[in-house]
């Protein structure tokens, strides 16, 4: 426990050969718990990476109620469920939107462009607050936490708001044949 903690302090003050240190300590469980959710092994070391770095620049947070694992466990998992959302959210838009298709053929790219017109024009005819809720979360990857601390709604509003904004916008692609 006295070495958890030299090595925080060390990793506070921005020491990398610390950081390393506890990357091969527990590098590997996190590894694991990460690929329960990817299941995919180039997803995981992303998800990895993208761990470190937080936990390298908040170190900070970490109060010590519980162990230097727990807490890089905690990152992990937030971090794994995070990237699982956002594979659904994507999953849900390809359903919604039907414009991911092959860049490289002309003709498709042409139809890309039409739809994306009219994706947009289905988003201008959304309410203000869905509006505000789909834009943050599809294109900025906001959590419903982040966009109700944003718009100072509730969490839950946010995520009605955003559920509202995708059966809208199904029913205007659908009206306009683009479903």
């Amino acid at each position: 426990m006295d070495d958890e903690r030299s090595l925080l302090e060390k990793i506070r003050k921005k020491d990398q050969n610390a950081l390393s240190i506890l990357m091969d300590r527990y590098g590997r469980r996190l590894f694991y718990v990460i690929y329960r959710f990817t299941l995919n092994h180039e997803d995981t070391e992303d998800i990895m990476q993208e761990v470190w770095i937080k936990f390298y620049h908040h170190a900070d947070r970490f109060q010590g109620r519980s162990s230097l694992y727990t807490f890089l466990y905690r990152i992990a998992v937030n971090t794994s469920l995070n990237w699982v959302n956002k594979k659904n959210r994507l999953e849900k838009m390809k359903k919604y939107v039907p414009f991911f298709i092959d860049k490289r053929d002309p003709l498709n790219e042409v139809l890309r462009n039409e739809e994306m017109k009219m994706l947009k024009k289905g988003i201008d005819t959304l309410s203000k607050r869905q509006k505000a809720v789909f834009v943050l979360r599809q294109q900025e990857n906001m959590s419903f936490k982040e966009i109700a601390d944003i718009l100072k709604i509730k969490e839950n509003n946010a995520k009605v708001n955003y559920h509202h904004a995708l059966k809208h916008l199904s029913q205007f692609l659908k009206k306009e044949e683009m479903l």
